[in-house]
C-alpha cells in the first residue's frame, strides 16, 4: 500500500482562494493523504469555506489557531500529522492533480526528500489543475547539490514544493515571528538527507497577489531577510563551505529585493535601511566578480551594482517594468 502523505495548508484571510487550493488538492491522483488546513486567526470567511469541505471529505482536516503567522500555522500542522511524509501548499496557491505522485516518485527513486518546480501564476483556469506538464528529468543529487541548486534558485528554499520525511521536524520548527522563514531551514532539512530527488516539472501553481506578505510596501520587518541571511550564511559555511558564491549569489539575490522595495517607498526615512542593505550588497558582489556564477540575473546584477546604488535602482526598476 502506498505510503500515507500529510499536506498542511496554512490560511490566514484568503477566503477568495480557498475553494481552488483545497479543490486542486482533492484531486491528486496519489489518494492515501490528509489535508491539514490550519486557519490562522483568519477573521473573514476562510473558516467556512475550510469547514465545508472538510464536511465533505474526510482527508481533509480543519484546525483553528491564534493568529501568529505562517510559520507558527505549520507547526501547528506538524503537531498532528499522521502521514509518513509531509508536503506544504500556500493557502493561496494551487497545485497540479500529479503534485503529491510527482514527489512521491522522487522517494520511490531511493531518496529522502524529493523537489518539483513552480509556476508563477497570475490568474487561474481549471487546466492548470488537469494538465499533464512535460517531465524533462528525474535525478538523484547529494545535499550538496541539491542545496546549490537552491542557493541558485533553481528551484527557491520555499517550503512548499517539497517532500520531507515527517521525522526531519522532531527537532526543528519554522521561526515563529520572522519574515523569510523558509532561510535557512530548507537547507538544514536537506543537510539530513543522504540523497535528494529533483523531478523537473512545473507541479505547484504559485499565485503572485500584490497583497502578499512579501510583496507589501517596505517596513522594517523587511529587515527581517538580515538575521536570516546570516543564519543561513552560517549554515552554508559550517557545513558546505566550497557553496560560497552560490551563497553570495542568494544573498545579493535576497538583500537586493528588500532595497528595491525600500528605494521605492520613503528613501528619506528608510535611508538608514537603505545603507545597510547597499553594504551587504557590495559585500556579496565582491564574493562574485570574475566568478562564474550560474544565476544569470544575479550576475548581470554583481556587475550592474559597481555602477552605485542609484543606477542599480533605475536600471533594475526598468528590469522589472519591462518583465511584467
Amino acid at each position: 500500500m502506498d505510503e500515507k502523505i500529510s499536506i498542511i495548508i496554512p490560511f490566514y484571510n484568503v477566503e477568495d482562494y480557498v475553494d481552488r487550493c483545497i479543490e486542486s488538492t482533492l484531486k491528486q491522483t496519489y489518494k492515501n493523504i490528509e489535508i491539514i488546513c490550519i486557519d490562522d486567526g483568519s477573521t473573514d470567511a476562510t473558516a467556512e469555506r475550510i469547514k465545508k469541505f472538510a464536511g465533505r471529505d474526510e482527508r481533509v482536516r480543519y484546525r483553528r489557531t491564534e493568529n501568529g503567522g505562517l510559520s507558527s500555522a505549520r507547526n501547528s500542522g506538524l503537531e498532528i500529522v499522521s502521514g509518513n511524509y509531509v508536503v506544504f501548499i500556500d493557502g493561496d496557491d494551487f497545485v497540479s492533480k500529479f503534485y503529491i505522485e510527482d514527489l512521491y516518485s522522487g522517494i520511490q527513486m531511493g531518496a529522502n526528500i524529493s523537489l518539483v518546480n513552480r509556476l508563477i501564476v497570475s490568474n487561474y483556469c481549471i487546466d492548470y489543475i488537469n494538465t499533464r506538464n512535460i517531465i524533462r528529468s528525474q535525478s538523484l543529487l547529494s545535499p550538496g547539490d541539491a542545496i546549490k541548486k537552491i542557493l541558485y534558485q533553481n528551484p527557491d528554499n520555499e517550503a512548499w514544493g517539497k517532500m520531507y520525511p515527517v521525522g526531519y521536524f522532531d527537532n526543528l520548527k519554522y521561526p515563529v515571528g520572522l519574515l523569510y522563514e523558509d532561510i535557512p531551514i530548507t537547507h538544514e532539512l536537506f543537510s539530513k538527507a543522504s540523497s535528494i530527488a529533483m523531478i523537473d516539472v512545473e507541479d505547484y501553481y504559485y499565485f503572485q497577489r500584490k497583497d502578499s506578505i512579501v510583496n507589501k510596501e517596505f517596513n522594517s520587518k523587511k529587515l527581517d531577510i538580515i538575521e536570516r541571511g546570516q543564519l543561513l550564511e552560517g549554515v552554508i559555511m559550517s557545513t558546505y563551505p566550497d557553496l560560497l558564491v552560490p551563497l553570495s549569489s542568494k544573498l545579493l539575490s535576497a538583500y537586493s529585493n528588500v532595497f528595491m522595495q525600500a528605494m521605492e517607498s520613503d528613501r528619506n526615512k528608510n535611508k538608514e535601511s537603505i545603507d545597510l542593505l547597499w553594504n551587504l550588497i557590495r559585500t556579496n558582489r565582491r564574493r562574485l566578480i570574475f566568478k562564474k556564477v550560474e544565476n544569470k540575473k544575479t550576475f548581470l546584477a554583481a556587475y550592474i551594482s559597481i555602477l552605485g546604488k542609484k543606477m542599480y535602482f533605475k536600471i533594475f526598476k526598468l528590469y522589472r517594468e519591462n518583465s511584467k
